[in-house]
């Protein structure tokens, strides 16, 4: 979600009881990570994960390294 100040563009969903507040739908931008599905601009941006968020590409390293120091 963005939030920004003005009226907003005219096709914007309102509610007449809840006055200075537009809704307008779009299209997320960003990628689809493969771990949380959510759709983020920073996916990709690790490239040891190129699949998943920066904060999901750190829980897997977390869970790597966990994984390899109990063998």
């Amino acid at each position: 979600a963005t939030l920004v100040e003005g009226d907003g563009p005219a096709e914007a969903f309102r509610l007449d009881d809840v006055k200075g507040v537009a809704v307008e739908v779009r299209l997320a931008q960003g990628k689809k990570c493969a771990r949380s599905w959510k759709i983020l601009p920073s996916v990709g941006s690790n490239p040891a994960y190129p699949d998943v968020s920066p904060r999901d590409a750190q829980a897997l390293r977390e869970w790597e390294a966990m994984r390899k120091a109990a063998e």
